[in-house]
């Protein structure tokens, strides 16, 4: 039997008993549905308990097996790996296999992984047209922010939002790899900030393929 809590209601003398979730880290700690909540009412027409969290600071918003964090500890974990050690001894691409596997990668997997992620980055030519039409003295994170809004006009296919099969062809049109998205649109995104800064200041006059990949 799935452990619960009891709640005496003093305005009613009610006793509520409410269900009892618990994280997937050993020290995540337990959780009450807020629906459950809602539940208890002195009346029928009752809107019932509400939960006051300001900042949500003791909130759960979901149940995860990728991430936990602990702020008042100073403790963030991707599927168990410290970020501290991340941080100093894995990539970024080795850090998003990790994410979405739940392991880190070999060093065949990683070179496969990193094939896949790659060849799928590359940006259009009209972007850098794109760019030009910004003022000299525009912010770069304002240019940025309208570069990333403009992707999705070079993939009309993802205007159907209803087909979740769409949902990765903002950034990228491979059917099958759905997992590679947010990888696929960070490295894009990275794209375009070198991009973006080599235009505002003017440290390179062309964009060269090697380093700046475009179609």
């Amino acid at each position: 039997m799935a452990d619960r809590l009891s709640i005496n209601d003093t305005r009613t003398g009610n006793e509520h008993e409410l269900s009892l979730s618990y994280g997937t880290h050993v020290n995540a700690g337990s959780a009450i549905s807020a629906k459950d909540l809602r539940k208890i009412k002195t009346s029928d027409d009752d809107f019932g308990v509400l939960v006051h969290d300001p900042g949500f600071m003791n909130t759960s918003a979901c149940k995860s097996s990728i991430t936990y964090i602990d702020g008042d500890a100073g403790i963030l974990l991707y599927r168990g790996y410290p970020i501290e050690e991340l941080a100093a001894k894995s990539t970024y691409l080795e850090v998003a296999y990790l994410l979405l596997h739940g392991e880190l990668p070999n060093e065949s997997e990683l070179d496969i992984w990193t094939t896949d992620i790659t060849n799928h980055t590359f940006l259009n030519e009209k972007i850098k047209k794109f760019l030009d039409g910004f003022r000299y003295d525009a912010h770069p994170m304002g240019i940025l922010v309208s570069a990333l809004a403009s992707l999705s006009t070079f993939y009309p296919k993802s205007r159907n939002v209803q087909d979740k099969g769409n949902s990765c062809k903002i950034y990228t049109e491979i059917d099958s790899q759905n997992t590679y998205t947010s990888s696929f649109r960070l490295q894009i995104q990275c794209r375009l900030a070198i991009c973006i800064s080599r235009q505002r200041f003017k440290l390179f006059s062309q964009f060269p393929e090697y380093d700046v990949p475009c179609y």
